[in-house]
């Protein structure tokens, strides 16, 4: 069986692909060593410790604990109703109002309903386009024979 020049490619072209291919991350994972995961574990924990003792001290709180230690700060409760808005994690927000409309023929329901529907074109969200003009695309139209 005779092979053409085009199968002789194909067959290099192949090689070329497996030597392309990553043959793993082993040397990037590696590269400071082995990683000893028990010894990284007790490394951090004792960070975080020394962190909160630094903390304890400058706040004259314990953090672990959540209750205030005697020192240069006074800590006093407040209500979460007397804290301003800064602080809070999250706004709370009463519930959506339903809207009662009673069933009826009547004019004045139509027109509510004409009224809320502005409201809502309102409150619409922003689109990009909104923000600047939008321009069409020259198309440069080639010639054929200018393209040879």
């Amino acid at each position: 069986m005779a092979t053409t020049s085009s199968q002789y490619d194909q067959v290099e072209l192949e090689g070329v692909e497996e030597d392309v291919k990553p043959r793993g991350t082993g040397v990037r994972r590696n590269l400071f060593g082995p990683v000893d995961h028990q010894q990284l574990q007790q490394d951090f924990h004792k960070f975080m410790c020394m962190r909160l003792e630094v903390a304890k001290q400058r706040w004259n709180f314990d953090f672990q604990g959540e209750r205030p230690t005697p020192g240069s700060v006074q800590w006093e409760e407040v209500r979460c109703q007397d804290v301003p808005t800064f602080y809070h994690s999250c706004v709370m927000r009463l519930g959506k109002r339903r809207l009662v409309v009673p069933v009826s023929t009547d004019v004045t329901v139509a027109y509510r309903g004409a009224e809320l529907g502005k409201r809502a074109d309102k409150y619409r969200q922003s689109t990009i386009t909104d923000f600047f003009t939008v321009k069409k695309r020259r198309c440069l139209h080639y010639k054929a024979s200018s393209r040879q």
